[in-house]
């Protein structure tokens, strides 16, 4: 992994995906992590775990919602502030909800589900956009001018459909439209 600072959001640090993620990023070299979750508690957990790992590694912390435009920006712009840059960034905070029909689902459940996987994931990456370009170009001799990489992550249910959770990969639009 070449250097650099990893941005990582979840909804479920302990234990997630988002905090295996951020361990992975440490074991690969990456010393520089900005972390958010819902959950303090298990931010606070993952930074212990992150320290028995690496002594040197740097970690900032925030509490929040994705779905917040302001605590989105200023997550991005606090990892910038400290770090000097983001070059990879990892989005996984997504919710299914609760187990309903569609015709049993209530309206604010969906919302929650759409403002949680389809808005937060948007902003996430509009923000880390933004401060990526702002990178100067580096990488190695096969990706040139790189300037950062990000990815989305989704369970298995954003491509299989399930009874129950019909607003989940509809959040994501990455499946075909299946009744439920």
């Amino acid at each position: 992994m070449e250097e650099g600072v990893a941005g990582n959001v979840s909804d479920s640090y302990v234990p997630g995906i988002g905090q295996a993620t951020a361990l992975a990023f440490v074991r690969a070299g990456c010393t520089r992590l900005s972390l958010a979750d819902l959950n303090a508690q298990g931010l606070e957990t993952t930074r212990h775990q992150i320290a028995e790992i690496s002594s040197e590694a740097q970690v900032n912390l925030a509490a929040g919602d994705v779905t917040s435009v302001e605590f989105v920006d200023r997550l991005v712009d606090a990892t910038v502030a400290q770090f000097g840059r983001l070059d990879y960034a990892v989005n996984a905070a997504g919710i299914i909800g609760p187990w309903a029909n569609s015709q049993e689902l209530k309206l604010e459940d969906a919302d929650r589900v759409m403002d949680v996987n389809y808005r937060g994931t948007f902003l996430c990456a509009r923000a880390e956009v933004r401060a990526m370009l702002k990178n100067e170009p580096t990488g190695p001799d096969d990706i040139p001018g790189q300037r950062g990489a990000i990815v989305h992550i989704a369970s298995g249910l954003a491509f299989v459909g399930r009874q129950g959770a019909r607003e989940y990969p509809e959040s994501l639009d990455c499946h075909p439209a299946h009744p439920s």
